[in-house]
This record gives C-alpha cells, structure tokens and sequence, in this order.
C-alpha cells in the first residue's frame, strides 16, 4: 500500500508466529502497525518507508488500510490494533521466560 508491505494475516495468526519467533530466539526485530496517516508519510519520506519495509511484520492498523487495500484488489484478512495486540501478547508471555521491548516512534 502506497509502496509499504503489509502483513496479511489475522490477529491470532500473527500472535502465535511472535510468541513462536520469541521462543526460538530468532533474534531482535520490530513491528510497525501502519494507518493511513503513516502510510501517506512514508509515501513523501523514503528513509521512513525504509524503516517500515525493514520491520518483521507490519500490520494494517487502521479501517482505511483495510478499506483502501479491498479497493485495489488485495484485502487483507483483518484490521489490527497494535494496542490490542500488545494487550494480547503480554498475557501471552506473562508465565513465560521472555522478555517483549516497546518503543514509540515520533513521526
């Protein structure tokens, strides 16, 4: 969308492909969650579209992703929340040995 992948899969799906990546210790990586604000900066700003191309996952945060992407052909599976996510992943790994990093990124 506008030249930034987005990750189709649903929210389940995506919790359980971290929590599986977590457990393995692939390594360190981030997750963006786009809307269409952030995508429309990422389309003036190619260091920014860098930076969310470059992320593990980058999931459709916003109805106007979801809706834009059913216009041009590709719907996508689900709109997600990062919050929720984020919500959904620390209950996740509560009882477990791993250890889950945030960071806000300033546009």
């Amino acid at each position: 969308m506008l030249g930034v992948g987005l990750t189709n899969a649903s929210e389940q799906e995506i919790l359980e492909f971290i929590v599986t990546g977590l457990g393995k210790s692939v390594g360190k990586y981030y997750i963006v969650t786009p809307n269409p604000e952030i995508l429309v900066i990422a389309d003036k700003d190619p260091q920014y579209k860098n930076i969310l191309n470059g992320a593990k996952l980058a999931l459709p945060d916003g109805i106007g992703v979801v809706m834009a992407a059913k216009l041009v052909g590709k719907p996508l599976k689900a709109r997600i929340h990062g919050v929720d996510l984020m919500e959904s992943l620390c209950r996740e790994v509560s009882n477990r040995p791993i250890t889950v990093g945030f960071s806000r990124c300033r546009t």
